[in-house]
């Protein structure tokens, strides 16, 4: 576009023979002198004219006259090419699945799935083959914060581990709500949540409802149910303090005051900061003389994933097993637009399969009690729960508008669909 402008503009500000002395002529101020050049001057260049071929003017004619068409033509033509030219990319036709199944509002039943996975499956097959990593990659040390560590070294464009982050005597203090013991009394025992009967197996929505009380109840059972629920801080706001702690703002800034988790417009707007909390149990271990089914060897997991926030995770209980994978690996990892309408993005890789992501570069770390981790916007992750643990946690969800768009631009661009379906309250958890 800025070509055919630049060409538009010189082909109007070319003269033709006579147009500067009509202009002068025009003005009313103009001599035979004073037109630009001396009249000897001027003869010679009208003989020149003359002399020339009738040819030689038909050219020059014929070039001013079509120049502009010409180039209209080949914007509109670019203008057709380009799509085109996207579509017929792998990428692209990846990229348009995506953006159907985020702009489809039909029923489900009337989406054409197998013509979309047939393309999806041609894009991961290829950027398979295009792979030159090797087949298994040993897992990268995950940078670390410790308490002496300033927080002006850190460096939030990669995951990262801060050790101790939460004191003890913090957690260990017996008026807290966000502990095992606190969601189990009142207020925060009589609340309904939306749960997962069974974390065990693949599901991205949850299948039931009960009283908190009830769910931890089962949970610390050794139950394979699991919650992870922003409907707790959402009604008890003031509970972010116990999360968002001095370190905490010091490190990610002053975004987690409990004004900054209430919706805003009576509740149209989404709020600033969502601090959703999670509770699972890996289940017990079980002999080796059991006999053991399928499910009952898998244990509680939320599987590989990003999202387009900002994430810092406070264990407040037990401990929990991640796998963080960079962004700028998506192409290894089979991704596809969340499958319930949501702002995310999933993995199709086999959660099972444990040599899944062997040649895929990653981080592999354990949390513990106390710990915090960083995940910046639009890392992959997967969390699994270690057997006789029952891990509590709570996240601080934010929106870093410059990491969303600079960490991944395409998923930014496909996901616009979702968001608003999120703001509007028509696709939420």
């Amino acid at each position: 576009m800025p070509l055919f402008f630049v060409l538009a503009i010189n082909d109007n500000e070319v003269p033709r023979r006579g147009e500067a002395n009509e202009r002068c002529d025009a003005s009313g101020g103009c001599n035979e002198a004073g037109r630009g050049q001396k009249p000897r001057a001027r003869a010679a260049d009208e003989r020149h004219w003359l002399s020339s071929s009738e040819e030689e003017r038909g050219a020059s004619r014929k070039g001013a006259l079509v120049s502009r068409p010409t180039m209209n033509m080949m914007m509109c033509g670019l203008l057709l090419v380009l799509p085109l030219a996207l579509l017929l990319s792998v990428l692209g036709r990846w990229a348009l699945v995506q953006t159907v199944r985020s702009c489809w509002m039909l029923p489900s039943t009337w989406l054409p799935r197998e013509a979309l996975e047939a393309i999806e499956s041609e894009a991961w097959e290829k950027w398979e083959d295009e792979n030159q990593l090797p087949p298994v990659i040993p897992a990268s040390p995950i940078p670390l914060l410790l308490p002496q560590h300033r927080p002006e070294d850190v460096d939030l464009s990669r995951p990262l581990l801060m050790k101790g982050l939460f004191d003890e005597l913090e957690l260990g203090r017996p008026d807290r709500k966000l502990s095992l013991d606190g969601l189990s009394r009142p207020p925060l025992a009589e609340l309904k949540i939306d749960y997962f009967t069974d974390a065990r197996r693949a599901n991205t929505v949850p299948d039931a409802v009960a009283p908190l009380a009830d769910i931890v109840k089962n949970i610390t059972s050794g139950g394979p149910q699991k919650f992870g629920t922003q409907w707790i801080v959402e009604k008890f706001p003031e509970l972010v303090a116990e999360i968002a702690l001095p370190r905490v703002r010091e490190i990610f800034g002053d975004r987690f005051r409990p004004e900054h988790c209430v919706k805003p417009l009576g509740g149209i707007l989404p709020a600033l900061t969502t601090v959703p909390v999670f509770m699972a149990s890996g289940g017990r271990k079980e002999p080796a003389t059991i006999s053991t089914t399928a499910t009952t060897k898998t244990r509680p997991r939320t599987d590989l994933h990003c999202e387009p926030i900002g994430n810092v995770v406070a264990q407040l209980s037990g401990r929990k097993r991640w796998t963080l994978v960079s962004p700028q690996h998506y192409k290894l990892l089979r991704p596809a637009v969340a499958p319930d309408g949501r702002a995310y993005f999933f993995s199709r890789l086999d959660p099972l399969d444990p040599a899944a992501l062997s040649g895929v570069p990653r981080y592999e770390v354990i949390t513990e009690r106390g710990d915090g981790l960083w995940v910046p916007p639009w890392t992959w992750h997967r969390v699994d729960y270690v057997e006789d643990e029952v891990a509590l946690s709570a996240s601080l969800f934010h929106f870093r508008p410059t990491e969303f768009v600079r960490n991944n631009p395409l998923f930014s661009g496909l996901l616009v669909p979702n968001l608003i379906k999120e703001l509007l309250g028509v696709k939420t958890q």
